[in-house]
């Protein structure tokens, strides 16, 4: 059965099948399980642990970089507090491998280059889509944070807009009115 790998102290990383692996959950201690995947785990296993689901699907155009605040947050909360987390998707090499690479930006200072490279040096197979590496780029761009006056965020947070327009997902003008308020002063004439 699958197992996590240890990233740093107290974050692991892993594949929906470490997260099932309750043997190696128990060895290793972990206390935290943080599921960046379309459905979460079981009642069973949850309720027996500490955790978190946040909603992630595999795909090129879906905006993980919304999900990292709540996600670093809680890893952090979980290791600051002793514990030991577990962040895992389906096969533990997109979704949360770049959840866990914005964390070790978003903590350690890294670079995003610099981040892959050294998870990737613990775990050899991790391969976050190229959408998500370029949320990663745009994530460094604004200094591991959530900066919405950056530029290239309100290139990135129009750009999803006009996604949910095209693809008649767009459900009303909130979304916009908060986006064009935050800039309004400056077009107005």
């Amino acid at each position: 059965m699958e197992t996590s790998d240890c990233i740093i102290e107290g974050l692991y990383l892993g594949g929906v099948m470490a997260a099932l692996n309750e043997r190696d959950l128990q060895a290793k201690s972990i206390t935290h399980v943080l599921s960046v995947d379309e459905k979460p785990l079981p009642d069973v296993l949850t309720s027996r642990l500490n955790y978190r689901h946040v909603f992630a699907l595999d795909l090129y155009d879906f905006d993980l970089l919304s999900v990292f605040p709540e996600s670093i947050s809680y890893i952090d909360q979980a290791r600051e507090s002793g514990g030991r987390v577990l962040v895992h998707c389906q096969a533990g090499i997109s979704r949360s491998s770049a959840v866990v690479i914005a964390y070790l930006m978003y903590k350690l200072n890294m670079t995003k280059q610099k981040a892959v490279e050294y998870v990737s040096s613990i775990r050899h197979f991790i391969k976050p889509n190229d959408g998500f590496q370029e949320q990663l780029q745009l994530f460094e761009n604004m200094g591991a944070r959530i900066d919405k006056t950056h530029s290239e965020f309100r290139a990135y947070q129009l750009n999803k807009l006009a996604i949910k327009f095209q693809c008649g997902q767009y459900s009303g003008g909130e979304e916009l009115v908060i986006f064009i308020n935050h800039k309004w002063h400056a077009v107005e004439k």
